[in-house]
């Protein structure tokens, strides 16, 4: 029996103008759980697995003479300085804690399971819910790449289609990199590393040398999860919805929703553009209204208001609790409507370039429903296809498309060590897909 462990985190902060003290609450939880109990946010499915500190380093002396290259550091170093011992920071913390999921010390136990029965049962990171910031400091990649896949930003003409045709940001390719350039710098300071990466120009960031999953055998494309609340509606409150805004105008736009009748738990009888704060459950009520209001709208050309629809229908068809091969090729339909019609926010003006990393995001979610309808099923219960809410009782759903992978691999290590699982050889594939394999 499989232990799919689910961890979650997000910066909280402690104090506001004072201080503006920060620390890291990590969550964790089980995939063998059902979806329902797990959305219960008194259900105590999510428990406290650790604090980690988290500091801005004001108060470290970044002019010292360097005891390693005995020169001052100039202005951009020391800038960067900072950000790089946050970053390393997290992620010593976080060896650590998942120090017992890594392979080499990945150990089975007997527990008690459904029946009543022993099974012998082992811990799997199959997946980690974090916002899209987070996300980049997990992968170690910078903030214009995409921890999923290969793709690179372009200045001009830029295309969110290329992301279907990238190759994915293994965590292989990533530890290839960091590993490449310190054999040949060994000597070098760590701020100097980063510059040393960054030449490669990969997407790498080079703030961290030893990432947290250095010894897990998976990579952070494999399980790192989106969540809606930040990748699906607080993108479209920051993005497509300030570009409405702009093309027809802000009072016009506030008119119009302000006209609809009341659908949800809000009714913006005032527009939205006079909220003094927005939380997650504006964020969600504003999509019920956006395309009525969009409707005849002056200067909305029928490509953009496609391309706007196209967005509603995939974010809400990602809400569903249960996904079958017929909606996901209406997902398909709505992700190629999008393609066509997303250059139109460039021709319009409203943008340079589409390369926004919540909506990089949402193109990889058909590739991540793809894999879990067709191969989950014969290995985890259909309850585990559902989404589920986060542990900060928000509404928060990530995907659970990492878990086929990773317990595929540790179902393969229990079976390789002799371990009586209860389930067929049959079901195991001999190579699992985009396995991790270090220097």
């Amino acid at each position: 029996m499989i232990q799919a462990v689910i961890l979650a985190s997000d910066e909280t902060h402690l104090t506001n103008f004072s201080g503006s003290k920060v620390f890291h609450a990590l969550y964790m939880t089980l995939g063998n759980i059902y979806g329902h109990i797990r959305r219960q946010p008194q259900s105590g499915a999510w428990v406290l697995l650790a604090i980690l500190p988290s500091s801005s380093f004001t108060q470290t002396l970044l002019n010292l003479t360097s005891p390693q290259s005995y020169v001052k550091l100039n202005k951009n170093e020391a800038a960067s300085l900072p950000g790089i011992l946050k970053q390393r920071l997290y992620h010593e913390c976080m060896a650590i804690v998942i120090d017992p999921l890594c392979y080499a010390k990945r150990r089975s136990h007997l527990v008690l399971g459904p029946g009543n029965k022993i099974h012998s049962s082992m811990a799997c990171l199959v997946g980690y819910i974090a916002d899209m910031k987070e996300q980049f400091m997990i992968a170690c990649v910078t903030p214009k790449a995409c921890p999923i896949c290969l793709a690179q930003p372009r200045l001009h003409n830029s295309t969110i289609q290329d992301h279907c045709t990238a190759k994915p940001h293994t965590g292989s390719s990533t530890l290839d990199v960091l590993y490449r350039v310190r054999n040949a710098h060994p000597d070098v300071p760590i701020w100097k590393f980063r510059t040393l990466v960054s030449k490669e120009k990969c997407g790498v960031s080079g703030y961290v040398e030893h990432p947290f999953w250095e010894d897990l055998d998976v990579g952070p494309s494999h399980f790192i999860c989106q969540d809606l609340l930040h990748g699906a509606h607080k993108f479209f409150w920051d993005h497509p919805c300030k570009w409405i805004a702009s093309l027809i105008g802000t009072e016009c736009l506030d008119r119009r929703i302000s006209l609809l009748p009341k659908e949800g738990l809000h009714h913006f009888k005032s527009g939205i553009s006079k909220l003094k704060q927005a939380s997650g459950r504006e964020h969600r009520d504003l999509l019920k209204y956006i395309a009525p209001a969009l409707a005849g709208a002056p200067r909305v050309t029928p490509q953009f208001r496609d391309f706007i629809l196209a967005l509603l229908h995939i974010i809400m068809i990602i809400q569903l609790p249960m996904l079958d091969d017929n909606i996901l090729g209406e997902l398909d339909k709505h992700f190629e409507v999008m393609y066509a019609n997303a250059d139109e926010a460039i021709s319009l003006g409203l943008r340079k370039n589409l390369w926004i990393p919540k909506l990089m995001a949402l193109t990889h979610f058909v590739k991540i429903f793809s894999w879990v309808v067709s191969q989950a099923i014969g290995v985890l219960k259909p309850q585990k296809l559902s989404t589920n809410y986060s542990p900060n009782h928000s509404m928060v759903r990530p995907t659970t498309r990492t878990i086929t992978s990773p317990c595929l691999r540790c179902l393969q290590s229990m079976r390789q060590r002799g371990l009586d699982m209860n389930i067929s050889s049959g079901d195991l594939p001999s190579n699992p897909p985009n396995s991790q394999t270090h220097p």
